[in-house]
C-alpha cells in the first residue's frame, strides 16, 4: 500500500494507479490519524482527538465502526499479516518502509541536511528537491480535523517551509538563483504572511539580476501585512529591500573570500544569509553549516567591502520532559489552551506581554501530565521556537525544599550558552541576561510545581512572543494577564479511558461496570485511577470486580492505591505538611476527625477564613450551594491524621 498525506488523503495499492475509495470524511480522518503514527499503537482517545472537533457521545463505538469500514476498503480481510489491527489501548496501522509519504519526506530531508553538512551541495539539493516534490497541496486537505490532526497538519507545514528554506540556501550557495525563484514563487503565493519566504524570494531575485521583481515582492508583502494584520514588514524584509535599493558598494581592492562562520559586514546581523541559523517566529528552519559557507566562499566574490564579523548563533535548547504514552482525557482543557495559543500566535506582532497559562488543582489531579502534553502539542504545532525549557520548582516535592529562582536561572543560562563564569550573582542581573538571551526566539517555558509569584516572576521571559505554562497546587494567584485552568477530577468516561489505556481496552470492556466502580472508589482522581490501573496491569489474572471489592473498605483504600513507590497518601501528605497548624486543624475538622474539635476556631468568621485559605491551597472544593467539602480520598486521608 502507499499512503499520501502531504495533500488530500490518498491510498493506492502497490501496483495501483487509481486511489482506493476510503469512505466518508470522518472515516478518512480516522485513517489519516493512524497513518501519521504508522506502526505505533494509538489510543482511542488520540483517534478521537484527531478526527472530531467535538467528542462524540460514544467515541469507542464510532471508531470501531470506522475501523471495520477501513478494513473492508483496504481489503484487509484475509491478508496476512493484517494491515489494521486492534491492539490495546487502541489500534495500529502496519506499514512497510517507504509506504507513507510523510516518512519518505522526512527521510529525504534528513539526507539533504547530512549532505549539506558534509559539503555535498549537489546531493543535498537533489534530496531536498525530491522531498518537496512529494507535496500535492496542504496536508490532510479536505478532512475534518480535530485538535490532534490540526497540530499534525501545522507541524507538517512548518517542516515543508523549513526544508524549502534549506533547499533554497543550497541552490543559492551553488549559484542557482533562478531555480531558487522557481521553488519560492508558489510558496510565497500560498503563504503570503510568511515574511521569511518573501525575504528569501527577494534575495534570490536580486542575485538573479531581477531587482524590480524583488522590490515588487516587498510591495506585495507590505500590502498584505497591512491589510491582514495591520503591521509593517519586519526588519529582515526591510533590510533586504534597503540593500536592493542601495545596490553594491564599489571597492578599490578585491574582497577577501568568506571564511567559515563569517559574513560580510555590509550584511546586517538581523538579515542572516540564506541558510544560516536565525531566530524566527515559531519553529526554527533547518540551517546550512560551515561546509555550505565554505562552498559559497569558493565562488568568485562580488565587488563588495567584506570585513569579516564572527557570528555566534545561540544554541537551540529542547529540554521538555518526555510525554506519557498513556495520557488520556482533558480534551476541553486542552482545546481551551490551544485556542489561547492560536490567538496569541496570531497577534504576536501587536502583543505586549507573553502568554502565561497557569494550571492549578488538588494533589494528584494531573496538572503536570497535562502541562507536558500541552507543551509537546504546542511545539509540534510549530507555535514554539527553538528554545523549550523546563524546570521542576519542587513546590511540594517530598523531602525537598522549593527551588530558588536564582538556581533555576543559572541552569537556564548555562543551557542557553552562557559560560558559568559569566553568570551574574544577583537574581535581577540573571533575569535580565536570561530575557536578553530569549529575545526574538519565541521560547516555550514549562515551570512545574510552583508555589507562587515569588518563584515565577524572575523566570518569565520579556519577549511578547513567548509562551509559558505553569503548574501549581495553589489557586488564587497568577501573573498579571495570565490565563488560568482549574482542574477537577476526571469524568467517569475519562477515568475508564485511563484504565483502558493502562490495563487494556479489551479487559476493561469485558468488565465495564467494575471499571466504573473502581473509578468511583478512586473519586475519579487521576492519580488514584492511574495507581489502581498499575496494580491491575501487574496482576493480569485479577478480575476488575475483585479489585473493586478490595477497594471498598475505607480503612484500606489508600493503602491499596499505591504502586511503584507512588501513592495517593504521599501526594496528599506533601501538601498537608506545608500547612500552618490552624489550617491543619480545620482540614481534619472538615474530614470529621474527632481530635480536630472545631478546627481551633476562636472568633466569628475565622472558620470561613480558614476554609477560604484551604480553597486557595486546592485542598477543599466549593459546593454549588456555597459550602465547602473534601474530595473523598482526601477525606479518608485527613480523617485519621494525628493532632499536630
Amino acid at each position: 500500500m502507499r499512503y499520501g498525506l502531504l495533500g488530500p488523503l490518498e491510498v493506492y495499492e502497490d501496483d495501483g494507479t487509481v486511489p482506493l475509495p476510503l469512505g466518508g470524511p470522518r472515516q478518512r480522518a480516522v485513517l489519516a490519524s493512524l497513518a501519521l503514527r504508522a506502526n505505533e499503537t494509538v489510543s482511542v482517545g488520540y483517534v478521537m482527538d484527531a478526527a472530531w472537533e467535538e467528542p462524540p457521545a460514544s467515541p469507542g463505538s464510532n471508531i470501531r465502526t470506522y475501523v471495520n469500514g477501513l478494513r473492508r476498503r483496504l481489503r484487509d480481510h484475509g491478508r496476512e499479516p493484517r494491515l489494521l489491527v486492534t491492539r490495546p489501548p487502541g489500534y495500529q496501522l502496519r506499514t512497510r518502509t517507504g509506504e507513507v509519504d510523510v516518512e519518505v519526506f522526512e527521510d529525504l530531508a534528513a539526507r539533504g541536511t547530512l549532505a549539506a553538512e558534509g559539503g555535498a551541495l549537489a546531493a543535498a539539493a537533489g534530496h531536498y528537491g525530491r522531498a518537496l516534490a512529494l507535496w500535492r497541496g496542504r496536508p490532510l486537505e479536505g478532512l475534518p480535523l480535530g485538535p490532534a490532526l490540526q497540530a499534525e497538519a501545522a507541524r507538517l507545514v512548518e517542516r515543508r517551509l523549513a526544508v524549502a528554506e534549506s533547499y533554497v540556501g543550497v541552490l543559492l550557495a551553488q549559484g542557482r538563483p533562478a531555480e531558487a525563484v522557481t521553488v519560492l514563487r508558489p510558496l510565497v503565493a500560498e503563504y503570503p504572511l510568511n515574511e521569511s519566504l518573501a525575504a528569501y524570494l527577494m534575495r534570490a531575485l536580486g542575485r538573479a539580476g531581477r531587482r524590480p521583481e524583488a522590490l515588487e515582492v516587498y510591495r506585495q508583502a507590505d500590502r498584505v501585512l497591512a491589510d491582514e494584520l495591520g503591521v509593517a514588514p519586519s526588519g529582515e524584509l526591510t533590510a533586504v529591500r534597503r540593500r536592493l535599493v542601495d545596490g553594491p558598494r564599489t571597492a578599490t581592492v578585491p574582497a577577501p573570500r568568506r571564511a567559515p562562520g563569517l559574513v560580510p559586514a555590509s550584511e546586517p546581523r538581523d538579515a542572516a544569509p540564506v541558510g544560516a541559523p536565525r531566530p524566527v517566529r515559531g519553529r526554527a528552519p533547518a540551517a546550512l553549516t560551515t561546509a555550505t559557507a565554505t562552498a559559497t566562499a569558493s565562488a568568485p566574490a562580488p565587488p563588495t567591502v567584506a570585513t569579516p564579523v564572527a557570528r555566534r548563533p545561540a544554541p537551540a535548547v529542547r529540554a521538555l520532559p518526555g510525554d506519557s504514552a498513556e495520557f488520556t482525557g482533558r480534551r476541553a482543557e486542552r482545546a481551551r489552551v490551544h485556542a489561547w495559543v492560536r490567538e496569541a500566535v496570531g497577534a504576536r506582532e501587536a502583543a505586549t506581554a507573553p502568554l502565561v497559562c497557569v494550571i492549578t488543582g488538588m494533589p494528584g489531579v494531573g496538572k503536570t501530565r497535562l502541562a507536558v502534553r500541552l507543551a509537546h502539542e504546542i511545539a509540534r504545532a510549530g507555535h514554539a521556537g527553538d528554545v523549550q525549557l523546563f524546570a521542576h520548582l519542587r513546590g511540594h516535592a517530598p523531602g525537598r525544599v522549593p527551588m530558588d529562582p536564582a538556581t533555576v536561572l543559572a541552569r537556564f543560562l548555562r543551557m542557553l550558552g552562557v559560560a558559568p563564569d559569566r553568570i551574574p550573582d544577583s537574581v535581577e542581573e540573571r533575569a535580565a541576561l536570561y530575557r536578553d538571551r530569549l529575545h526574538g526566539r519565541a521560547p516555550l517555558i514549562l515551570l512545574d510545581d510552583v508555589t507562587g509569584a515569588g518563584q515565577t516572576d524572575p523566570l518569565l521571559p520579556g519577549d511578547p512572543a513567548s509562551l509559558v505554562l505553569v503548574t501549581s497546587r495553589r489557586a488564587g494567584w497568577a501573573p498579571a494577564g495570565a490565563r488560568t485552568v482549574q482542574l477537577g477530577p476526571f469524568t467517569v468516561e475519562e477515568s475508564v479511558e485511563l484504565l483502558a489505556a493502562v490495563v487494556g481496552a479489551e479487559r476493561v470492556a469485558a468488565e465495564r461496570a467494575a471499571a466504573e466502580r473502581i473509578a468511583a472508589l478512586c473519586g475519579r482522581l487521576p492519580l488514584g485511577v492511574a495507581l489502581a490501573a498499575l496494580r491491575l496491569r501487574a496482576r493480569p489474572l485479577w478480575q476488575l470486580a475483585d479489585f473493586a471489592a478490595r477497594l471498598e473498605p475505607e480503612d484500606a483504600r489508600l493503602d491499596r492505591l499505591s504502586a511503584g513507590g507512588r501513592s495517593v497518601r504521599t501526594a496528599f501528605d506533601t501538601s498537608y505538611r506545608r500547612l500552618p497548624p490552624h489550617r491543619r486543624r480545620m482540614l481534619r475538622c472538615l474530614a470529621g476527625a474527632p481530635a480536630a474539635a472545631l478546627g481551633g476556631v476562636r472568633r466569628p468568621g475565622e472558620a470561613e477564613e480558614l476554609l477560604d485559605q484551604l480553597l486557595d491551597e486546592c485542598l477543599v472544593q466549593q459546593t454549588p450551594a456555597g459550602g465547602y467539602e473534601l474530595h473523598e480520598l482526601l477525606r479518608l486521608y485527613a480523617r485519621d491524621l494525628p493532632p499536630g
